[in-house]
């Protein structure tokens, strides 16, 4: 999450402040009953892709507001909000399905 947001908000610098907020966000993630009753310390893998959006969100938020993102030619205006830009621009591998026919 954090090299998606770093890249997403073109961050001049990376402060450890960032990595912090990153770690935060990824607890805050974690549900109440996961953590007090399975004792789960991270949300399950099947969330992770919604929790790095989350990270990343959180994080492009923080370099902005220290003046650390660089905006100019990001074309943030053409999205209602951060979560709509990170959610745009985040990876989503797609498979076509391959096979042979059982002619061949």
């Amino acid at each position: 999450a954090v090299g998606l947001a770093v890249s997403l908000c073109r961050a001049r610098t990376i402060p450890d402040e960032m990595f912090y907020l990153a770690a935060k966000t990824l607890v805050e993630q974690v549900p109440e009953e996961q953590l007090r009753i399975m004792g789960h310390l991270f949300p399950s893998l099947s969330s992770m892709r919604k929790v790095s959006e989350r990270m990343a969100v959180k994080l492009i938020e923080y370099a902005i507001e220290k003046k650390l993102a660089r905006l100019e030619g990001l074309e943030l205006e053409r999205y209602a909000s951060i979560e709509q830009y990170v959610q745009a621009n985040t990876y989503t591998a797609r498979y076509s399905r391959v096979g042979w026919d059982e002619d061949e």
